[in-house]
């Protein structure tokens, strides 16, 4: 094993278990007093199975041995656990209050209301239930809508070692499904309106949960963590049997030992992977680039060891009250989404893609017991939602052009003004891009929300150098002519067509195309027309999805 890979986990590792300790906004919560006594005799064991009363018994043989995960633990007592439930609501939306199972007047005497529906946060290893994430989580679902937010505190139990903790969240995912049941059985709560949200390891406490209950409504899992879960059986880790519906982003679903902290492999109804999944745009910062964008030594370190982990409970923190839709599309993979291979949008019927984060319940209708896979890009900073366009550009194929236009190679540049906004300049793909007489070029582009699409700058740099006289021209300049250009808005299904004019492009040169439907262009039907193409042809077939209406 190559140990350059290895020591930034360490490091991980390390300095977020201080990290923790010292950001703790914590009350007579979680650390007063240290652990708990136990209460009462413990369980005779068996070598592969302990029992611990009410809780059930509990097996580290197999499925839970196995190796993706070869050292396994028994759970702590629940007694040592712990775990805590505090909650808010709009009418103490500023102060936790503890809800204490055992006693209903902690329930009547605060601001519990059994008509609104209950979410759940459950955080992840090494952390606790008052994170400022999680605050700033339980404010925005609260301007959204008066809900019962109960953090789930298993701060006892998520401390090191890791494989511990990995044990541990199968009993506090058995904890809080006696919580829920409670609710269930005295306040009349159905099992339909809750929802539990969990962070990385706190995803599989609440695949737990599910699995004790068998009908939860909701679960979201934010990053799933992937050391001992990945590639493990169903019962081992989150999946989509776990409740009615089950939404997961991955955001750091590289490989563990170069420090990727989530899962990759898809353990949900619908499962989005926004930028791939593996890296995301802005986690690229050194360390003093993120103390000065957090203003703080701790929350700065913390971002730069784990910015990729973190950027799922952001991006559903952002999704709860933005009016940007936050879009994920299906295709097979990131490669083929990001250069415009999957262009069928939403479809005809919707179910080709869903909003990433609190409203992706809204795609529940079309969930099957086949996951599905769903892409979509983010910026690199807040806010980080981005509206999708696929652009089509076709060289032209007139005489002049056939005679003036060669096949060239070069990078194209794009940038789009519409009546919101402005787009930066964005390259079109990250190879260099052929062109030839008739040649298409599809490829997909992100930005805000433009509004009604007015310009369209082109700019085309030449693969030509000075160093390489293979690409001189002696006689002639390099260019191409463009016939037309169809920019579709994914998010909406919006068409719009540039016309070139087949007039010549020039390299390092900025052309000016606006919005002109009077040229020559495919007709109205031009993405069903591809995509029947597409599933004509045996080289394609991959790309179409298994639920896609014709």
């Amino acid at each position: 094993m190559d140990f350059k890979f290895v020591w930034p986990t360490i490091l991980i590792l390390f300095l977020h278990c201080v990290l923790c300790e010292a950001d703790s906004d914590v009350t007579e919560s979680s650390l007063k007093g240290g652990l708990p006594p136990v209460h009462g005799p413990p369980e005779p064991d068996l070598l592969l199975q302990r029992c611990y009363g009410r809780w059930g018994c509990f097996s580290i043989g197999e499925p839970f041995l196995s190796i993706y995960r070869p050292v396994n633990l028994f759970p702590l007592h629940p007694d040592v656990l712990d775990v805590k439930f505090f909650l808010k609501t709009r009418s103490n939306p500023d102060l936790f209050t503890r809800l204490r199972p055992e006693s209903n007047e902690s329930f009547t005497q605060l601001s519990f209301d059994p008509k609104q529906e209950v979410k759940f946060i459950v955080h992840g290893y090494l952390e606790h239930g008052h994170q400022k994430w999680i605050q700033d989580m339980i404010r925005e679902l609260l301007t959204k809508d008066n809900f019962n937010v109960i953090s789930v505190d298993w701060v006892f139990g998520a401390a090191p070692p890791y494989t511990q903790a990995v044990a541990n969240a199968r009993m506090v995912g058995i904890v809080l499904a006696e919580f829920i049941e409670l609710l269930r059985d005295v306040y009349s709560i159905p099992l339909s309106s809750m929802h539990v949200i969990g962070h990385s390891l706190g995803s599989h406490v609440a695949g737990y949960a599910g699995q004790r209950l068998n009908k939860l409504g909701r679960i979201t899992g934010l990053d799933p963590a992937e050391p001992y879960f990945q590639y493990t059986l169903e019962e081992v880790r989150l999946d989509p049997s776990d409740a009615q519906f089950v939404d997961v982003i991955h955001t750091d679903g590289g490989s563990f030992i170069t420090g990727g902290l989530g899962m990759i492999q898809d353990c949900g109804h619908v499962d989005f992977y926004p930028n791939g999944g593996k890296r995301q745009p802005g986690c690229n910062q050194n360390v003093v680039g993120a103390i000065e964008k957090e203003g703080d030594l701790l929350y700065g370190i913390r971002r730069f060891i784990g910015c990729n982990h973190i950027r799922a409970y952001e991006f559903f923190t952002e999704s709860i009250n933005s009016d940007c839709p936050f879009y994920g599309y299906v295709c097979d993979t990131y490669d083929n989404f990001s250069i415009g291979k999957c262009p069928w949008g939403c479809g005809p019927d919707g179910s080709m893609c869903a909003p990433m984060g609190l409203k992706a319940e809204k795609w529940k209708k079309f969930a099957r017991d086949e996951p599905v896979k769903m892409f979509l890009h983010t910026s690199n900073t807040e806010p980080f939602c981005r509206h999708h366009y696929l652009i089509h550009l076709r060289c032209s194929y007139s005489e002049e052009g056939r005679t003036m236009h060669t096949t060239e190679k070069g990078r194209l540049f794009v940038r789009l003004t519409g009546t919101k906004a402005q787009s930066p300049v964005l390259e079109a793909k990250k190879d260099y891009v052929q062109f030839f007489p008739g040649s298409t070029i599809e490829f997909l582009v992100s930005a805000a929300q433009m509004g009604r699409l007015l310009r369209l700058d082109l700019e085309w740099r030449s693969t030509a150098s000075l160093l390489n006289p293979l690409t001189w021209r002696l006689f002639n300049v390099p260019q191409i002519h463009i016939h037309d250009i169809i920019v579709t808005h994914l998010e909406t299904g919006e068409r719009v067509v540039f016309c070139g004019k087949d007039e010549s492009l020039i390299p390092h040169k900025i052309k000016t195309i606006f919005a002109n439907q009077s040229c020559v262009r495919l007709p109205p039907s031009f993405l069903e027309e591809k995509k029947k193409k597409q599933d004509l042809d045996p080289m394609n077939s991959h790309l179409k999805p298994r639920f896609y209406s014709d």
